[in-house]
């Protein structure tokens, strides 16, 4: 089992930022598997967010204003479907790669019980996996969290910039 790391924080702290900088960083070599939620915005304003697999770059909605079914999470209703499949599929697929990165871990990617698995088979994989997770509003986060070789890096007392160089060095040290 290797090192996995989770950064934390409040909403816009920085976690995706220090995701998207560990993964600039790391050698144009390193093959990168996992998933990112980015946000989709119209005219300014923020409508819904995607998946996107890292490996292949294929897309799904993850959550939107207009979506009419799902779960609800604010004022967004979350595509199950797409979470289940797109994104457990691409971090059961990093598993194969040098590093996992699962941009988010968050009440909207909770409502998926196959990803939640997958995201559990991934940590305790030989890969590293690091992921943004959220500090609350998740009903089983000591699953994830509380799980041996796991480093908390917690974005209230660090900068995403300062983080993102440990993980790089920490990364780089497992190839």
């Amino acid at each position: 089992m290797s090192e996995n790391h989770l950064v934390t924080g409040p909403p816009r702290s920085g976690k995706t930022t220090t995701l998207e900088l560990l993964v600039d960083r790391l050698p144009p070599s390193a093959s990168v598997g996992g998933v990112v939620c980015p946000e989709r915005r119209v005219a300014g304003e923020r409508v819904g967010f995607e998946l996107r697999a890292l490996d292949t770059g294929e897309t799904a909605s993850l959550a939107s204003v207009d979506r009419e079914a799902g779960p609800s999470v604010g004022k967004y209703r979350v595509n199950v479907d797409a979470v289940d499949e797109l994104g457990a599929d691409a971090v059961l697929r990093g598993i194969d790669s040098d590093v996992v990165i699962i941009d988010e871990i968050a009440p909207m990617q909770c409502h998926g019980a196959v990803f939640l698995d997958a995201v559990r088979t991934a940590l305790d994989a030989t890969v590293p996996v690091v992921a943004a997770i959220a500090t609350s509003g998740i009903g089983d986060m000591a699953s994830i969290s509380d799980r041996p070789a796991v480093t908390m890096h917690d974005l209230r007392a660090a900068t995403a910039e300062a983080v993102a160089e440990r993980l790089t060095d920490e990364i780089r040290g497992y190839r």
